[in-house]
């Protein structure tokens, strides 16, 4: 043994003396084979990659013609370190000579290592050729630049100043009217002396360009030739055919086409490239004559055979003729284009000329489809296949294309697979922009996007049974079996199929049937609450349970029966809103209501409280009519809260309260929107914007989800509520990256009006606590807090028995549990500690936990708890301490307080701004800012702000923010903001308003762990700013410089990042007196050039003025003052009020820059609606402009409507349009200032019509409810003491009378 270590002792010895360094090279200067060298350098320059001594020998220069030395330097052992060495010539060298230096291995030796030596130098190089030597110039060129040549092969050439080489670069020659280019191979070129030539194949009929690289050709002295850039330096023209009209498709729109788009350009097709020459080409209709030069900008394509015409503004529905005079254009041989023959076509009306699908097969979204299927798309016009290849049809999940043929013929597109579909797979197909074209304008089909507009599944045999996945009491008397699927109702179930014990005992059976996904069992006698039910269900052949594919159901006994406080009492079964009317049907028939009985009920439409004018009950329903319709879209939920006038069933039972209880809104045609994924253990809850259909039960095949890329089955699928809950085969954790996905089809995921959710692909899975209807669950020192999506029915004194808490794996007893609004609160007898993992258990047993509607809390077991508590802390929330780096903050300039967190707490680094200034960036610190927050969280302040503020040295502000401490504050269900201070702008952010949902899509996480939000504060330079508003009326001035607010997620070692959709509030300070009233916020629209009102709030403060606003997304905004003066209102009853409006852009006059405001006309609806879309600081929204006919799209005017309508402050009337140039009523007004209010979450007060009651002519007002609050609020008055005039109409002045009283309450 111990010769055989010895052994490899000395093997490993050897092989490591065998590896050490025993040399090392010189770098010599010139450089070996180096060219070109200047005759008057005075040293050769060694360097060295180390310290080095001396060694032995020397270095030698030779001429290498003769041999004889130029110099020489002796090399000997010194005791000094250099790093390089000069080796003197001593005079200069001569013209085109070539010079060798030579110096010994060992000259030099390693200062750390007498054994590693140089290596021996031997190289050469050569002077410059003459004294005057420069980079080879081209001295001629053949053909001549601009000649025009003929034939189809060319001996081509060009001759330099000297004797040149060939060098690394490519030469080319590029066909001009498709910028083709063909590199000359080397070995096709001839090198003689100074010329290059070689031989090139040319098209009849077209232009050439050459194009040559810098490193193409070289002198002796290795200079390089300057190459050629430009298509202008060496170009030449090949002779060919006289140009004429394209015989096959000489113009577009062709000769005689109709329904052509007024935005389709005009095209002139030749047969060969042309340019434009001289002359006009004219369009003539009804309308009058425009005449368009050839030369002018509307004019393009020169160069090539397709000349683009760029009309004026065509008119729908009007004949046009163009003519193009002879010689308008000429070709590369200076051939004259002919005159065109006779060529019109007419335009269509609105909407007709645009080309588009009218219909598809499959349809979108359809299954079952054959795996023999060929795809058609049907257009409205017909079609020419522009390029085969821009058709793809791919099956969902792959990006390869599947084989299939593709022709067009009339208005048809097909697509005919090579080979059959694969079975219950689901396929889009995507038509890119530029494939298909009108065969009439050649306009070009903008395309289609498959994965969201054409998409269907192939069939595929449902094998599996019916699953049981519930039982519950329907009502006292029914029980309602619920399964996965839907069920073949036209089977008449035995009652002899079924059995029921009720504490024990049979009850007997009086029918059952299937409706939807469930099976409704009546029992001959009603259950009271808490009794203990029981049902079986035998499958014996005879008329059983299956579902629609014949697959029967397996039998079951002794199913527990959930029978709750719900199921004696009546609630709302379904619910349904059709325009203004909404219609609640209970279980059971209700008592007669009282008129007043509204009042109890609230309706929120997309999140805005929407007035109820009057109630109706009829047998088991409940109708209320609202003051105005929903829209299609809308999301409406309904709360009922007991009051003076409580609902009772026929028994005389009150109806409990429930909240957001979702009805169907008959108008809606809009899928369900998808909000994001959540999920953790082995459950993943997807939310949508909306409720979703519980009858439709997608299958778990139309799911995927991967773990790490890795396949993990679904074994279960439930929806609840706007949630579709999977429950997967095995679980996952944090630290696992995991996506889902679902193929949309029939019986999938809908809203309640049945409208289809759309495809998901991918998406990410945020890693959060996820157990059935509960948000969060996190633990303090000795109190647990479990928050759920919806309020609860409050319980003092929840039996602790029902919950078990477990600490590292050990039984921790509790002290009590309680219930309050949407949180569950658990106290430990003994508070944990910092890392101790934590998990609580609930049984839905005894007392139940129940939600505002009546229905059951589930149970679950070991629910991960979120551990939040401090090291070292055991103290329950409230008492957390202030960190040291943690101050009061007293924000005096901007009137508010908080704490500020110390500028240690970043750390800093160089960076430079959005406009390329030097700045100092400050990374915050992630447990400091966690620690901070959860101080400032759980403070007792109406105040809960946190602030870091950047210095006001600083060019610009520019903070990283990690994400997790603002989650985890969000997740505790507890509240605060966040705020960047620069300078006198501080930006406040709420935690609760940051979109962590959409900040996880945008990034593609689930992990917020290395996710930061960057927050920049900078003024706007002032050469990017639009100029402010100057005119006869209106002047305005800035009064600071604007500043962009811009913020951005970014991920940790990722250069990218992704714009955050925020919301937040400004804070500005300027020490300049100006009247407060006239003062705001201006927004800055830097790509449209925009300035306007953004709603805001000014006010004096110490001897400045400090302005407050909302701030919407990434934006520059700025303080300002406005002057306005309208010489008409000098003596108005309203010039403050008007004056005040319009230096704030919100009002203005009829004419642009007029003088004159007319105070005393009657205002129209456009102008109110304008002035309310200003006043709110909307965008423009030209789409939404568009479902008004009457109103322009494209107009300032028509973009405020249409902002209006999407905010739904205005609606059209029963025919669709929105007749702008009415004049407004008073009624309509008072509608329009309650919903502007309403969406700008001010809450309005008054829920009767109490406030009407001294009009005489209050019967005449149709939205009683709605007029009421505005009344009420004191926005509007009645025309006298006595009558309101709901028809009559108001003047401006009294409209921005009334604008102003809205915006003072929404700012105030």
């Amino acid at each position: 043994m111990l010769a055989a270590i010895l052994v490899l002792n000395l093997v490993l010895g050897m092989v490591a003396s065998a590896a050490e360094e025993t040399s090392f090279k010189v770098t010599v200067s010139p450089a070996n084979g180096e060219k070109g060298v200047q005759v008057g350098i005075k040293a050769i320059k060694l360097s060295f990659d180390r310290d080095v001594r001396e060694g032995e020998g020397s270095i030698q220069v030779f001429q290498v013609s003769n041999g004889s030395p130029i110099a020489e330097k002796k090399i000997a052992s010194q005791g000094y370190v250099i790093k390089s060495m000069e080796v003197s010539l001593p005079t200069n060298l001569e013209y085109n000579t070539t010079y060798r230096v030579v110096a010994n291995a060992g000259a030099f030796v390693d200062a750390a290592k007498d054994s590693v030596r140089s290596e021996a130098i031997d190289l050469t190089f050569t002077t410059i050729s003459d004294p005057g030597s420069k980079a080879p110039v081209i001295t001629e060129v053949s053909p001549a630049k601009g000649t025009t040549i003929s034939g189809t092969s060319q001996e081509m050439s060009l001759t330099f100043d000297k004797p040149v080489q060939a060098g690394n670069g490519k030469l080319s020659l590029v066909q001009a009217s498709n910028n083709k280019s063909t590199p000359i191979s080397a070995n096709t070129m001839r090198i003689e002396g100074a010329k290059v030539s070689f031989t090139a194949n040319v098209a009849p009929g077209e232009r050439y360009y050459i194009l040559i690289d810098k490193d193409a050709f070289k002198d002796i002295d290795d200079q390089y030739f300057g190459g050629i850039s430009s298509a202008q330096d060496w170009y030449f023209n090949v002779q060919g055919s006289a140009v004429g009209w394209n015989s096959s498709t000489p113009t577009m729109p062709r000769n005689g086409a109709s329904g052509v788009d007024i935005k389709t350009k005009g095209q002139l097709n030749f047969t060969r490239p042309v340019y434009p020459s001289f002359g006009k080409i004219i369009l003539e209709s009804k309308n009058g004559k425009t005449e368009i030069d050839v030369t002018s900008s509307n004019v393009t394509g020169g160069g090539t055979s397709s000349i683009t015409v760029d009309w004026p503004a065509l008119s729908y529905n009007t004949a046009y003729t163009v003519s193009v005079p002879q010689g308008a254009f000429k070709d590369a041989d200076g051939n004259d284009t002919p005159v065109s023959s006779s060529w019109s076509f007419t335009t269509g009306t609105a909407g007709s000329g645009t080309l588009s699908i009218s219909n598809l097969y499959p349809s979108d979204r359809s299954t079952n489809v054959s795996v023999s299927s060929s795809m058609t798309a049907t257009f409205n016009r017909n079609i020419t296949l522009l390029d085969a290849s821009k058709v793809t049809l791919k099956m969902q999940g792959s990006n390869t294309s599947i084989a299939a043929k593709i022709t067009a013929s009339s208005n048809k597109l097909y697509i005919t697979p090579n080979d059959n579909l694969r079975e219950g797979a689901t396929y889009y197909i995507d038509i890119a922009s530029g494939a298909i074209a009108d065969a009439d304008t050649g306009a070009v089909f903008n395309g289609v996007n498959g994965s969201s507009s054409w998409t269907f599944q192939t069939g595929a045999r449902d094998k599996t049974a019916p699953v049981l996945q519930s039982a519950t009491m329907y009502t006292n008397s029914m029980i309602r079996l619920q399964y996965n699927k839907t069920l073949d109702s036209s089977i008449n179930l035995l009652t002899s199929s079924f059995t029921a014990t009720v504490n024990g005992e049979t009850r007997r059976i009086s029918n059952a049937y299937i409706s939807g996904e469930s099976v409704y069992v009546t029992l001959e006698t009603g259950v009271a609450v808490g009794q203990n039910v029981r049902v079986g269900y035998t499958s014996n052949g005879v008329r059983p349970i299956k579902d629609l594919s014949g697959n029967v159901a397996g039998s079951f006994s002794g199913k527990e029966v959930i029978n709750g406080i719900d199921s004696v009492l009546p609630k709302p079964r379904e619910g349904s809103v059709s325009g203004s009317v909404l219609t609640l049907y209970f279980s059971d028939t209700l008592k007669s209501v009282s008129t007043y009985a509204y009042e109890q009920f609230r309706v929120v439409v997309d999140g805005y409280s929407r007035g109820i004018d009057r109630i109706y009950q009829s047998g088991s329903s409940v109708t209320l009519y609202l003051t105005s319709s929903v829209s299609n879209g809308d999301n409406v939920k309904v709360s009922y809260y007991p009051g003076s006038y409580p609902l009772q069933d026929y028994r005389g039972q009150n109806i409990p309260a429930f909240e957001d209880y979702y009805v169907r809104n008959t108008y809606d045609t809009k899928p369900p929107e998808f909000t994001g994924a959540e999920g953790s253990g082995n459950k993943i809850i997807l939310s949508y914007n909306e409720a979703l259909k519980t009858t439709n039960i997608p299958m778990k095949s139309q799911f995927s989800v991967l773990v790490n890329n890795s396949p993990v089955y679904v074994n279960n699928v439930e929806i609840m509520s706007n949630q579709v809950i999977l429950t997967l085969a095995s679980s996952f954790n944090q630290g696992q990256n995991v996506t889902v996905s679902y193929v949309s089809g029939i019986g999938g995921i809908a809203d309640l009006n049945g409208n289809l959710a759309g495809y998901l692909n991918l998406e990410p899975v945020q890693y959060n606590v996820v157990i059935e209807g509960i948000r969060s669950a996190i633990v303090r020192g000795d109190t647990i807090t479990i928050t759920y999506n919806t309020s609860l029915r409050s319980v003092n004194a929840f039996p602790t028995n029902q919950f078990s808490v477990s600490v590292d794996n050990m039984s921790q007893s509790l002290q009590s549990a309680s219930v309050s609004g949407d949180t569950v609160t658990l106290k430990l007898v003994n508070p944990v500690r910092a890392g101790q993992a934590v998990l609580v258990s609930y049984m839905s047993s005894g007392t139940m936990l129940y939600d505002y509607a009546g229905n059951v809390m589930k149970g679950y077991s070991s629910m991960p708890v979120t551990n939040l508590t401090d090291s070292g802390s055991t103290t329950t929330p409230g008492s957390v301490g202030q960190p040291s780096y943690v101050t009061s903050w007293s924000g005096i300039d901007f009137g508010i307080s908080g704490y500020a967190m110390a500028l240690n707490s970043a750390q800093t680094s160089v960076d430079r701004s959005r406009y390329g200034q030097t700045i100092t960036k400050y990374n915050l610190d992630s447990v400091k800012l966690k620690d901070s927050l959860s101080f400032v969280g759980n403070t007792n302040g109406a105040q809960k702000l946190l602030v870091f503020e950047v210095p006001a040295t600083e060019k610009a502000a520019h903070v990283v923010v990690p994400l997790n401490p603002l989650m985890d504050l969000y997740s505790s269900g507890k509240t605060a903001s966040f705020a960047i201070k620069y300078g006198d702008v501080l930006y406040e952010l709420p935690v609760e308003k940051i979109p962590f949902t959409e900040i996880s899509r945008l990034v593609n996480t689930n992990s917020f762990a290395s996710v930061s939000l960057a927050i920049r504060l900078e003024s706007v330079p002032k050469v990017q700013l639009p100029s402010l508003t100057s005119s006869g009326a209106v002047t305005i001035s800035a009064l600071g410089d604007p500043v962009e607010v811009y913020i951005t997620a970014n991920v940790a070692n990722n250069s990218s990042s992704a714009e955050v959709a925020h919301t937040g509030k400004i804070y500005m300070y300027t020490s300049k007196q100006v009247p407060v009233s006239t003062a705001s916020l201006m927004k800055y629209d830097l790509n449209s050039g925009v300035v306007a009102y953004s709603p805001s709030k000014a006010s004096s403060r110490g001897a400045g003025i400090v302005f407050s606003g909302k701030v919407n997304g990434n934006t520059v905004i700025g303080p300002a003052v406005g002057y306005g003066y309208f010489e008409d209102i000098t003596k108005h009853w309203a010039k403050d009020e008007i004056s005040e409006l319009a230096s704030k852009l919100i009002v203005e006059p009829r004419v642009n820059n007029s003088t004159k405001f007319e105070p005393n006309q009657n205002i129209t609806r456009a102008e109110f609606a304008v002035f309310i879309a200003k006043g709110l600081g909307l965008a423009g929204d030209e789409a939404n402009a568009r479902r008004f006919p009457d109103v322009v799209a494209g107009s300032a005017t028509g973009a405020y409507i249409g902002a209006a309508a999407k905010a739904g402050i205005i609606n059209g009337h029963a025919d669709g349009t929105f007749k702008p140039n009415n004049n407004i009523t008073r009624e309509q007004m008072a509608l329009m200032m309650v919903r502007a209010m309403e969406y700008a979450g001010y809450e309005v007060s008054g829920s009767g019509t109490q406030a009407l009651v001294k009009f005489k002519d209050a019967a005449k007002i149709q939205n009683k409810q709605t007029v009421a609050k505005a009344v009420q609020e004191g926005i509007i008055q009645g025309m006298t003491q006595t009558t309101f005039k709901p028809q009559g109409n108001a003047t401006r002045a009294q409209a921005a009378i009334m604008l102003k009283r809205v915006l003072d309450k929404l700012n105030g």
